[in-house]
């Protein structure tokens, strides 16, 4: 969701003034072990979409885990995760906002509200899974590194 344009804070406080959390959909969890092998390398990725409207719009933030015995590329996974949230936010009346704005209210809004689901839901599937809990870590604003995971038995 990130856009070319320069997007200002004002822009999007405005955009917060006039917006409400509508409801937070579980859309998908998945779940698979390949392996009875113990993980202890996990690699974790996020993604997000957008869909708006005049009077609301949409985020929908996955968040995939892959768990492995090994930290190089070649090491066979031992499990895949993912979890699809989709956080719908209604907008009342005024200015059209840009489609640059609405990118960057995700990013740091959106993802904000999706990211206990998304945490609880993949530790849960962990541990259905028989694996040991995995624990997201903590979304750091401004900061560019991946996003990571603890595994605790």
């Amino acid at each position: 969701m990130s856009s070319e344009k320069v997007v200002t804070q004002k822009a999007i406080h405005e955009l917060v003034g006039r917006t409400e959390l509508k409801t937070i959909v579980l859309k998908e969890c998945h779940a698979v072990r390949h392996s009875g092998e113990t993980p202890s390398h996990v690699k974790v990725s996020l993604e997000s979409n957008m869909a708006a409207g005049q009077d609301r719009v949409d985020y929908m933030f996955k968040a995939n885990c892959t768990l492995s015995s090994g930290a190089t590329e070649d090491t066979p996974a031992v499990a895949d995760i993912s979890v699809s949230i989709v956080v719908n936010f209604a907008i009342s009346e005024g200015p059209q906002a840009s489609e640059a704005v609405l990118s960057a209210f995700g990013e740091e809004i959106g993802i904000l509200a999706a990211y206990p689901y998304l945490r609880q839901n993949i530790q849960d599937l962990s541990s259905r899974i028989g694996l040991p809990a995995l624990t997201l870590g903590l979304m750091r604003r401004g900061d560019s590194s991946p996003l990571s995971a603890a595994m605790f038995e």
